[in-house]
């Protein structure tokens, strides 16, 4: 059911990006930014699967390329023209659409906190830089690559903590899910469905209590509140994850598409 659960949680950043909801819904949509790193974990997984079928470093990154450059560079280029049309903030110089088309403007700007390399959005100038990343975490040994992602958490936690490049939270933020996601894909399949369950339920447990400490006592979407909203999904995925494809199994929901 991947497909079906990136669905949902398209659906889900649409409606936090749009703010058009009260009530029950509001307190749902208003934390539609949790579908971005379900996307990053489930991305670690697919990524997973598709680098053990074909280990080669130069086939992967060239399916990842043809996949990804050719539709985002054609929405960056709608964008361009939109923005022109609209007397919005768009590239003028050579330099400018350099910064733009590549995706370096996101971290030029996040490096030295300088709106004025800003001329694109986020998400894709962080995923191809974890795509890049994706087969040195793979062909780390189980072992290490727990100390990794521990590493990577105390990093996230030390940036987040003292405000050190705020401006790159929503990309340093996501890396431990990533590498979350390669860990579950090599875990998983050596725990007895019985005992995944269990560790699923207290994993999520202790998701779900820092993540109530965080709207608790730290101020409202700082990046503080911001690291402990991400821990607590990363340590609720493999639970909400499985959670989800139930709901999709006992709805038929492959005979309803």
């Amino acid at each position: 059911y991947r497909s079906a659960i990136m669905g949902f949680e398209i659906i889900w950043i649409m409606f936090y990006h749009a703010k058009d909801a009260s009530g029950i819904l509001y307190e749902f949509v208003k934390f539609g930014r949790g579908g971005v790193d379900i996307f990053f974990f489930i991305s670690a997984l697919g990524l997973c699967a598709s680098f053990r079928k074909n280990s080669d470093f130069r086939s992967f990154y060239m399916r990842r390329i043809k996949r990804i450059l050719p539709t985002w560079v054609s929405i960056l280029v709608g964008m361009h023209l939109l923005n022109i049309v609209l007397q919005n903030d768009c590239p003028h110089t050579t330099g400018q659409a350099f910064l733009y088309y590549t995706g370096l403007g996101w971290w030029l700007s996040g490096l030295y906190d300088n709106g004025a390399f800003v001329y694109l959005e986020w998400y894709i100038p962080t995923l191809l830089l974890f795509y890049a990343l994706f087969p040195f975490l793979y062909k780390i040994k189980l072992k290490y690559l727990l100390g990794v992602l521990i590493i990577s958490i105390i990093v996230t936690f030390v940036f987040s903590f003292n405000g050190i490049l705020s401006s790159l939270k929503l990309a340093h933020q996501r890396l431990p899910i990533f590498i979350f996601g390669i860990l579950c894909y090599k875990v998983m399949p050596m725990i007895e469905s019985s005992r995944e369950t269990i560790i699923e339920i207290i994993f999520a447990g202790i998701g779900v209590s820092l993540f109530a400490c965080g709207l608790l006592y730290l101020p409202y979407e700082s990046i503080q509140e911001l690291f402990m909203e991400r821990i607590a999904l990363l340590l609720s995925m493999p639970l909400l994850l499985h959670l989800l494809a139930s709901f999709l199994e006992m709805t038929n929901f492959d005979k309803v598409i």
